[in-house]
């Protein structure tokens, strides 16, 4: 199988680190009509039709399908392929930030850089928030979604995702639409 790639870089990583790069058939990446049959991207929408019309294999390497045309996909019979390895990543990201916003990280790192630890010198002082107890809406109940989830049990958050017709476990509470999640939390 020709397999082609948008990424120089993920070119180069796999041509000096596999062990045997022969048997990818790798082809450097270029703009030009390629035969290619399998390609490694984050993107195929209808203007790659032309491009690469030999496709059959579409290898996502990262969480996200949102620039592939998944109809598009169907349409010309091309099979697909994504990795949720780094899901549980992302939602500790997504924790990460959450606990970073509600707990003001940025401006009581600002006051410390003034000497100021917490701020109790502002008049204007603004008090940090805890996650626990609070609801919780997630845009999705995917493979990030999820992670997120266990991520904030031991938070003992209410948590709410938009119903999308999947199996929810139990104690998660379903909306129908994002203006309801928005609403509600």
């Amino acid at each position: 199988m020709t397999i082609g790639m948008y990424s120089k870089s993920l070119y180069t990583y796999l041509t000096e680190n596999f062990s045997q790069p022969e048997m990818l058939n790798l082809i450097e990446p270029n703009d030009t009509y390629i035969p290619y049959e399998a390609i490694i991207t984050g993107s195929y929408q209808s203007e790659d039709v032309s491009k690469y019309a030999n496709l059959k294999v579409i290898l996502v390497p990262y969480t996200g399908l949102n620039e592939i045309d998944m109809k598009l996909v169907e349409d010309k019979g091309i099979r697909l392929f994504n990795t949720h390895a780094h899901s549980k990543y992302v939602a500790e990201r997504g924790l990460t930030l959450t606990l970073g916003l509600l707990g003001k990280l940025v401006l009581y790192h600002n006051g410390l850089v003034r000497h100021d630890w917490a701020n109790r010198f502002d008049n204007n002082r603004i008090q940090w928030e805890s996650l626990f107890n609070k609801r919780v809406g997630l845009l999705g109940y995917g493979h990030i979604g999820k992670d997120f989830h266990k991520l904030i049990r031991p938070f003992e958050c209410e948590v709410l995702a938009i119903d999308r017709g999947k199996e929810y476990p139990d104690g998660l509470t379903l909306v129908s639409t994002l203006h309801e999640l928005i609403e509600q939390c």
